[in-house]
């Protein structure tokens, strides 16, 4: 019984970052430019692509022993050019889209609502740091 409640202990500490405390974010990819023939396959692959002024995020996972892609669309009047992730659970991943040329980010978190819809939720918050 404690080795559970330990492990269980562990899960929250691991997957439920306090609320306030900076995300620390374990992967980068590079946005991609809307007409990019890249795809992703594997469970809790990323790939984020820019057109205009809207980003689309697509990131897969696995449901009933199959993975599918979800996706999400933000819009912002920023460029960004890099996006670093860390999944917070398995259907669950906070991003971070940002420029190496300034200092504006772009903060939110998608997740794959059940196995049967590729419907999710945004949690969306534009941060601009002083330069």
């Amino acid at each position: 019984m404690k080795k559970l409640i330990a492990l269980f202990s562990l899960g929250i500490i691991t997957y439920l970052p306090l609320k306030g405390q900076e995300m620390i974010y374990t992967s980068t990819v590079d946005i991609e430019k809307q007409k990019t023939t890249n795809t992703i396959t594997k469970e809790h692959e990323i790939l984020v692509t820019h057109d205009e002024d809207y980003y689309v995020i697509q990131f897969n996972i696995k449901h009933g022993g199959k993975v599918k892609t979800h996706k999400a669309s933000v819009e912002s009047d920023k460029h960004f050019d890099k996006a670093s992730y860390s999944w917070v659970s398995k259907n669950r991943v906070a991003i971070k889209l940002f420029s190496l040329n300034s200092t504006d980010e772009y903060e939110l978190k998608v997740s794959g609502k059940n196995k049967h819809t590729t419907g999710m939720e945004v949690e969306a918050e534009a941060v601009d740091k002083p330069k």
